[in-house]
């Protein structure tokens, strides 16, 4: 098994196999990690354990990190390799690939409309426009006859008799229709007679008449057209008749069938002649003509029967159409009647025509916008199945948040992971580290047999033993003031011994509240006196970290007696104070420094403070050495940081401090500082990530260090623990904008890291779902396509909003921004510019609800549209029906 493991480690790492995650593990053991086989191992098996639940990089490396590193130091180093090592497989934000779908859809809404509304108002033009075209009668298509009513011609000359009424019928087609328009006639009979409408007529005189009518075509009454018509009138003094009789052999003629034509008349008097024509071929003269047809169809007979004269009045012709068949194809019906004309009412017959072009067009259009529309409408189903999907989830989360409001909990304290490893490193640190583990003498002696030896010989042997004290690593037994619990200098303390006990420096530590005779740890909760800490720690060094002002007799001003025999007992002691060497008044140089040491915790404090617990330390003139070195310290005592001008100014302490972003001269520090007041609360682990994320961005990461947090830490409202709201909403004010917005991304990391199961049990679980809430709907107003995974967080915030339960006063009045007074991260976006403009809270989710349902209104919008033309398409084919079919 153990060649096996040799085997996999040569492998990896001289890249003859390929393993997951093969290039990182040699990274990481080029960064001096051992990268053993029994870790890979570990970590294929967390990795194939967890692939369900882990959804990116940051949460793998969360998961890896405990495999290969064993400090806080390595696991920040494995998460700064993991993240060098993957950035180039990040994908990028969002925000810099292209625009989604509905993001466009949003942006260019009114455009999508108005196009799709011209679009559809265009066809329904065409349709409306058509289908009128359809209603309205052209002038040029009405086609008038006048006729005989006995007869079936349209364009023969009219024939009667002298003394005989003679009957006309005036026809009026339109598409060859005939009973759609009406008409009014008047006749001018070509004699003597007046005009008159009366459609008979009597002729006394035979002879050649030019008959005049006078139309006037109706529809629905009105005029749509005017007329003259002209036709001849025969009048004979005979009553001649003509008929035309087809004799065949079968009752279908086919091609080359002969045929017999016949014309049968009742004339008086001599007839000139009988011509014949067939398809305006003249066939002969007889009465009897036999003839045959070479190819099939409809073929036209005339016979034209002249009398007298080749003008005579009395001449009569007749025609009739024959249908001539193919034997080799299927026969027709034969009609020997004009196919417009019944025989039972001798009335024309209205022709079926319907107009396909339009029935296709009408047809087509309703199909393709009832498609568009059933489209439409689901999409605007699935945006309000979605809205509320997503209302309904929010809904359910708030209430179960509400109800563990009223809850009686432990006071919510939120377990942020230890950040005490951010700060960079400081060289001084070191040095002052391997002071204090300088090795001093025990009471314990031991036997010298060297000097044992030498002394015997030099009295002459007699043996003369030589004890020599043991020597000892120094050991410090340090006390904490922690009077205020959330004094962030007490936080600043255990961040110094923390280091300090990573340079080897054997300490122990306690905390103490109004007096340092009386103390506690994590091993002695209930608390200690000092008697029994001499007793356990009499050999230590004892460092009291605080101002030390517990110390005083307020009442005598001088060291209470008390404390003073107690501290006695120690050999070694002195007092780290927070307190700046510029503001030290008479408490510390006429009160405590006479009695014990006392120095700065400044860093040439620190260094002093090393060389007084050195043997030869008690020489030394602290006030002498601080004072030459006065030009590191600064003054503190008397400055108002609760005004901005003087706080900045406070900030303002060196050229890094100032950077240029966009053109403008920054205050990193300021930026640091200002930016404390998102979380409401001050915490020592927010401050340590909130600079880390802020200085990085400036390229400044190597100022997180003692120095500045301790610069920080002497800040008034950071001894105290808390931010008054007014100066956190001032302070919200003056922060910039991107740098809120880096603030806010930490916080959430932050909140992201703690445990579950850590806040269960205490209103903390409250606090970070509520503080999640608000700065991921701040970074969701912000950039909604970036954070679009905040987008529930935008529904949360806005129920709490409205029922007043943020608690949070500063941050409320900051959001609210009445008439837009400063800067938010609260942008609303306009759909006709991409371009955000800031607002406030209340003005954002009024908008921002009605952006939320625009895209269900455009779809239904467009729904609409669509619906209307289906509509107009199937009016007009209902027309279309309507005109072919009924009329």
């Amino acid at each position: 098994m153990d060649n096996n493991f040799d085997t996999i480690n040569e492998n990896v790492f001289n890249g003859e196999e390929n393993i997951p995650l093969q290039s990182f593990y040699a990274e990481l053991k080029e960064n001096g990690f051992p990268v053993t086989p029994l870790q890979i191992i570990h970590a294929q098996k967390v990795i194939i354990q967890y692939a369900n639940w882990v959804k990116n990089e940051v949460e793998l490396c969360q998961y890896l990190s405990p495999i290969f590193a064993g400090s806080e130091e390595e696991q920040h180093l494995f998460k700064k390799i993991f993240d060098k090592h993957f950035k180039r497989e990040i994908p990028k934000p969002l925000s810099k690939q292209q625009l989604s779908v509905e993001k466009k859809l949003k942006q260019h809404w009114k455009k999508l409309v108005i196009i799709y509304g011209a679009i559809a108002l265009a066809v329904i033009g065409v349709i409306v426009y058509t289908s009128l075209q359809r209603k309205q009668f052209d002038p040029a298509k009405i086609h008038l006859y006048i006729s005989n009513k006995n007869e079936t011609s349209l364009k023969a000359p009219l024939f009667t008799k002298t003394n005989t009424q003679i009957e006309l019928v005036t026809i009026c087609k339109y598409d060859n229709k005939s009973d759609v328009l009406e008409t009014d006639v008047q006749y001018n009979w070509g004699d003597s007679s007046i005009t008159d409408p009366l459609p008979s007529h009597i002729y006394i005189t035979s002879g050649v008449y030019k008959l005049t009518a006078y139309v006037s075509v109706r529809y629905r009454d009105k005029i749509i057209k005017k007329a003259i018509l002209h036709k001849t009138v025969n009048v004979c003094d005979a009553d001649n008749s003509l008929a035309i009789k087809i004799l065949s052999a079968n009752h279908t003629i086919t091609i080359g069938e002969k045929i017999k034509c016949i014309a049968i008349t009742n004339h008086q008097g001599n007839n000139s002649f009988i011509e014949w024509s067939i398809d305006n071929v003249n066939v002969g003269h007889r009465r009897e003509v036999d003839t045959a047809f070479l190819f099939a169809g409809v073929h036209k007979i005339l016979c034209n029967v002249f009398y007298d004269s080749i003008n005579s009045a009395c001449n009569i012709y007749k025609d009739t159409s024959i249908t001539v068949n193919d034997k080799t194809k299927p026969q027709p019906v034969v009609s020997n009647t004009n196919p417009q004309i019944k025989k039972e009412d001798d009335t024309i017959e209205p022709l079926q025509t319907p107009n396909n072009f339009l029935q296709t067009l009408y047809k087509s259009l309703a199909i393709i916008f009832s498609l568009l529309a059933l489209f439409f409408m689901l999409l605007y189903a699935r945006q309000l199945k979605k809205t509320g999907a997503i209302k309904s989830n929010v809904l359910d989360k708030y209430k179960k948040l509400t109800t563990s409001f009223t809850t009686k909990k432990a006071p919510a304290i939120l377990p942020f992971k230890n950040r005490n490893y951010l700060p960079a490193q400081q060289s001084e640190l070191d040095d002052i580290a391997k002071l204090l583990r300088r090795r001093v003498k025990d009471t314990v002696t031991f036997l010298n047999i060297g000097k044992t030896i030498s002394k015997s010989i030099e009295k002459m042997g007699m043996f003369t033993p030589v004890q020599d004290a043991r020597t000892r690593q120094s050991e410090y037994l340090i006390l904490i003031d922690e009077t205020n619990t959330n004094n962030q200098q007490v936080k600043l303390f255990e961040y110094l011994v923390t280091m300090l006990k990573k340079q080897n420096v054997l300490a122990e530590v306690f905390y103490f509240k109004k007096h340092p005779g009386f103390c506690y740890n994590i091993h002695e909760p209930k608390g200690i006196g000092l008697e029994k800490l001499f007793g356990k720690y009499q050999r230590h060094t004892l460092l009291i970290m605080g101002n030390g002002h517990q110390l005083i007799n307020k009442t005598e001003n001088n060291f209470d007696e008390t404390f003073l025999a107690l501290l006695n007992r120690w050999q070694h002691k002195a007092i780290v104070t927070p307190v700046s060497f510029l503001d030290w008044q008479r408490e510390e140089k006429n009160i405590l420094l006479p009695q014990i040491p006392i120095v700065p915790v400044d860093m040439e404090g620190l260094v002093l403070l090393a060389e007084i617990l050195t043997p030869k330390g008690n020489a030394v003139d602290i006030i002498a050495r601080l004072s030459r070195n006065s030009g590191a310290f600064y003054k503190v005592k008397g400055i108002d940081f609760e005004q901005l001008t003087v706080l900045e100014q406070y900030c303002n302490i060196s050229g890094w401090i100032r950077q240029n972003e966009n053109g403008k001269s920054i205050n990193v520090l300021l930026e640091w500082v200002l930016a404390l007041s998102i979380y409401p609360k001050l915490r020592w682990e927010i401050t340590l990530a909130i600079g880390k994320s802020i200085l990085e961005k400036y390229n400044l990461r190597h100022q997180l260090n003692f120095t500045i947090l301790l610069r920080i830490t002497r800040i008034s409202w950071m001894q105290q623990g808390f931010i008054k709201d007014s100066l956190r909403f001032e302070m919200l004010k003056k922060l910039s904008r991107k740098n809120e917005q880096t603030a806010r991304e930490t916080i959430l990391l932050l909140l992201n890291e703690i445990p579950q199961q850590e806040i269960e049990s205490s209103n903390s679980a409250e606090e970070k779902e509520v503080q999640q809430i608000i700065n991921e709907f701040s970074l969701y107003a912000h950039d909604p396509v970036f954070y679009s995974s905040y987008h529930e967080s935008k529904y949360m915030f806005e129920k709490l909003w409205q029922n007043n339960q943020l608690n949070d006063t500063p941050t409320e009045s900051y959001f609210k921004n009445q008439g837009r007074q400063w800067k938010t991260l609260i942008n609303q976006h306009n759909n006709d510019n991409e371009t955000p403009y800031n607002v406030g809270v209340e003005e954002y989710l009024l908008s921002n609800n009605r952006e939320e349902t625009l895209l269900s209104k455009v779809y239904l919008a467009l729904a609409v549209i669509s619906a209307v033309v289906l509509v107009s398409s199937i009016a007009a084919l209902r027309v279309l029906y309507i005109w072919d079919n009924v009329l």
